[in-house]
């Protein structure tokens, strides 16, 4: 899939799901976009509540002879704060002055 199939995938999901629910809704984002700044803003954009930077995924361990996953499970260490304080700092008061009206 091109890059821009997978950022369209997300935004149609993210219109999906806002049209079914009337709660808050934050996108829990990865950071192997190849444009986070430009993915955060077209999120905003079409309407995505929150943002969630690189909130640490599950990756399973699996055992391929046994098919059956392993209980290897690393926990997250202070050095992996990095990157997240990265793009909150660069992306923080930026989203969201395009599309929403300002309060007041």
């Amino acid at each position: 899939m091109a890059g821009r199939e997978v950022e369209d995938r997300y935004i149609a999901i993210l219109e999906a799901v806002k049209q079914a629910v009337r709660i808050p809704v934050a996108v829990k984002l990865s950071p192997y976009f190849s444009a986070m700044g430009h993915m955060a803003g077209r999120l905003v954009e079409a309407g995505a509540d929150g943002l969630v930077l690189f909130n640490r995924f599950y990756q399973p361990d699996i055992d391929l002879t046994e098919l059956t996953l392993l209980p290897n499970l690393d926990l997250s260490t202070p050095a992996e704060i990095r990157l997240p304080l990265l793009w909150i700092g660069v992306l923080s008061g930026g989203l969201g002055r395009r599309s929403r009206p300002a309060r007041g």
